[in-house]
């Protein structure tokens, strides 16, 4: 059987434009839905695997946004608006866990309602949100939930200063 790439490059286009329709959520949760049971791969954030940070700088990367750091630089620079875990899910979101020196540890993108992308070494799975809060709970973490603000995240891309390590196989796919 002879595949038509390029009709199914198409079809995955047209797939990709009528789901997304403009949303930057809905972007964001599009490219997270690609590394679904993928292993996980400290400082990586590709299609063969990711860390925990590395399943938001994908999804970002992706979207455009020249951003790789940290879990912790992620929430001061990018995610920085406070919402409550009861909000309206219209913008993009991401918990993340804090440990009581005040370091970001963690971060689990939200797919849906109550419904996170954590990356742990079993792999990336979907969880409920309160499955993993319990966890990082048990390990004296607090979960804060965070809405991303689009003006900071273009000012960090800018920058270039937190796009170390940006994975050179992720560079090579987007055609970067």
């Amino acid at each position: 059987m002879i595949t038509d790439w390029q009709s199914l490059a198409n079809l995955q286009q047209r797939q990709y434009e009528r789901f997304i329709q403009g949303n930057k959520t809905k972007e964001f949760r599009y490219w997270l839905r690609y590394l679904i049971d993928l292993p996980y791969k400290w400082g990586e954030e590709n299609l063969f695997g990711t860390d925990c940070s590395g399943t938001a700088c994908f999804a970002l990367l992706r979207m455009g946004y020249n951003i790789r750091t940290t879990a912790d630089g992620l929430f001061r620079k990018v995610f920085t608006t406070s919402v409550h875990e009861d909000a309206v899910y219209e913008d993009v979101y991401a918990v993340f866990y804090m440990a009581s020196s005040g370091e970001v540890k963690h971060v689990t993108p939200v797919m849906g309602r109550h419904v996170v992308l954590d990356a742990t070494p079993d792999g990336i799975r979907l969880y409920t949100a309160i499955h993993t809060r319990i966890a990082f709970e048990q390990r004296g973490m607090s979960a804060i939930w965070r809405k991303i603000n689009w003006n900071h995240a273009e000012d960090v891309s800018a920058g270039g200063k937190e796009s170390w390590g940006v994975d050179p196989m992720l560079s090579e796919i987007a055609g970067k």
